[in-house]
């Protein structure tokens, strides 16, 4: 049985881009680093240090971003849509910060207007129990651009696994963010996002075409029922 590497992708400055496989952490003088070995037929090893950030650094540098790029947006009728850190807690020593919705309100908060808005990934978002997705669908429905809907089961503390969209498959109540969605006058573009590897396909992991083809239809029907009820 071949045992599942974790991958990261490094670009660097000049466009190349390099697949790693990573090792894992290790400290030394009081500083974290992460081994990793790159996949380009070399023997090499290369060791990372992460800068000292924190998480109120982040709020900072991605503040100084939104204020510059969402008033050209605005100017080309834009709507940027951030999407939520996956899985929603900090990794490798790093903080992360688009983790909940008291975090989404502060950063839809930095720059109060429509262009500023969100991608609501369900699968992101849902790996935390904490997070009450349909109250965040409610709640910033006129400022979500985009919609990753797709459903992840939780097998426990920070552990999940990607599963078939209906809501019988996993953790998440599909029907229940959807109507949320429709509820508040969601307008907007969603997709099925992921996709598992099913029926002998071979593609690219995570993007199943043969799932996200099921999910598609999943959400299609999903959409319909649930407009059709409201229009009653």
């Amino acid at each position: 049985m071949t045992e599942e590497r974790d991958m990261i992708t490094l670009e660097f400055d000049e466009g190349k881009e390099v697949e790693c496989e990573m090792m894992g952490l290790f400290d030394a003088n009081g500083k974290e680093y992460i081994a990793l070995i790159p996949d380009d037929g070399t023997d090499d090893v290369w060791i990372y240090a992460y800068k000292e950030i924190g998480e109120e650094g982040l709020w900072k540098n991605l503040g100084h971003f939104i204020e510059e790029i969402i008033p050209v947006a605005a100017e080309c009728d834009v709507n940027m849509a951030i999407h939520p850190d996956d899985p929603p807690w900090g990794m490798f020593g790093l903080p992360r910060i688009i983790t909940c919705a008291e975090n989404v309100r502060r950063f839809l908060n930095i720059v109060p207007e429509t262009n500023n808005g969100i991608t609501l990934c369900t699968g992101s978002w849902g790996a935390s129990p904490d997070n009450d997705l349909i109250a965040m669908a409610a709640e910033f429905a006129d400022r979500i651009h985009f919609v990753h809907l797709r459903n992840i089961k939780i097998t426990g503390e920070r552990r999940f696994e990607e599963v078939g969209h209906p809501s019988c498959c996993g953790s998440i109540d599909m029907y229940g963010i959807a109507k949320a969605l429709v509820d508040n006058g969601f307008d907007g573009y969603v997709r099925p996002d992921h996709g598992r590897m099913i029926w002998d396909e071979v593609a690219m992991p995570g993007y199943g075409l043969y799932d996200r083809a099921l999910g598609a239809v999943y959400l299609s029907g999903l959409w319909e029922a649930i407009k059709k009820t409201l229009e009653k």
